[in-house]
């Protein structure tokens, strides 16, 4: 959801996004536009944790927390909302219900 610079509605309220960053119409920060892909990335990059780590810490950790069973790890029975990242960690291919739902085309052939 890279939203572009401009002006949004969000639960009624008139939210400004401005250098990457949403802010109400008195300037005061309204959330974050940070997406999950570039949060893992940030972590990884900072060196506060790999990979591995930090792709639980996205997902299977926040499920546990809110009780969920069934989402936010790998196994039987569990529903497949998958993002498949590549070695720079950009989403290449997203999975709904174990169905593809997005997947990244490069046009560029080599």
């Amino acid at each position: 959801l890279n939203m572009n610079e401009g002006t949004y509605k969000l639960g009624g309220l008139k939210i400004n996004i401005v250098n990457g960053a949403p802010r109400l119409e008195n300037g005061k920060l309204a959330g974050s536009t940070l997406v999950l892909d570039k949060a893992i990335k940030n972590i990884v990059r900072s060196g506060v944790s790999g990979i591995k780590d930090s792709v639980l810490m996205a997902s299977e950790s926040p499920s546990r927390i809110l009780g969920y069973k069934n989402i936010g790890i790998i196994d039987v029975g569990n529903i497949a909302d998958l993002a498949v990242l590549n070695n720079d960690l950009k989403v290449i291919a997203t999975f709904l219900k174990g169905e593809l739902a997005y997947q990244y085309n490069d046009n560029k052939q080599k």
